[in-house]
């Protein structure tokens, strides 16, 4: 996702929260480990891919749309634009729906270690184009994954990185990958001072009950967009 825009990536709030024993996955985009059973799991796969597929297509529609003179910008997510010092430079970073990479690339040169993932191939491409014209190489792994069923693995994060996409499935598991004293960085559409608030977006304070489990550090809900940053205690 592009840094400041108000576009952003949802998934149904009223979803099931994901099982640990299901957020397994294997580092491939290609394969995946299978669950022993839990009603998650259960779900029928095919919905689940169907959706997948839609996603990733409209999404790289929408990246083979937009101005290619943006691909690689080195720019941190407008949204945090106030709290950049909040922000980990040292360590492991996951970022979540990283788009064209412009917020990873951005982590990478305050000296992060950063594994961005997006659905969408047309994204990763153009992130993955941009690295290799950066002097970044070695810290970034952009990869193409599917968050349906998880986040990929990886060791714990100082920063997991979340911007203009929302999943509640997914609080746990990043509350879960966060190392002690780690940081979430979160942003999403709210209804909070929507024009036309919408079944997708967060409602009043949902940041704040989703990661009550975490130190907050900053907040915010207005215009439509709302936003937290918390530590890990």
């Amino acid at each position: 996702m592009l840094a400041g825009t108000a576009c952003c990536r949802h998934r149904n709030p009223q979803a099931r929260a994901i099982p640990a024993d299901c957020r397994a996955r294997c580092s491939s985009h290609e394969s995946r480990l299978e669950c022993s059973g839990s009603s998650f799991c259960r779900a029928p796969r095919r919905r689940i891919e169907t959706v997948s597929v839609e996603d990733r297509h409209r999404w790289d529609q929408r990246y083979a749309e937009r101005d290619l003179a943006q691909v690689g910008q080195v720019s941190a997510p407008s949204v945090f634009a106030t709290c950049e010092s909040l922000l980990p430079s040292a360590g492991y970073a996951l970022e979540i729906a990283c788009g064209r990479g412009q917020a990873a690339l951005w982590l990478a040169a305050r000296g992060m270690q950063v594994h961005a993932v997006d659905i969408s191939p047309v994204a990763i491409g153009q992130a993955r184009s941009a690295l290799a014209k950066s002097e970044y190489a070695e810290r970034v792994r952009f990869e193409i994954f599917d968050l349906d069923q998880g986040l990929p693995v990886g060791p714990p994060c100082a920063l997991v990185l979340c911007c203009n996409f929302r999943d509640p499935r997914l609080d746990q598991a990043m509350l879960g990958r966060l190392a002690p004293g780690g940081i979430l960085a979160i942003a999403a559409l709210s209804d909070v001072g929507a024009a036309r608030p919408g079944s997708f977006r967060a409602r009043p304070g949902e940041l704040r009950r989703a990661f009550a489990a975490l130190e907050l550090l900053k907040d915010g809900e207005g215009d439509g967009r709302a936003w937290l940053v918390g530590r890990r205690r």
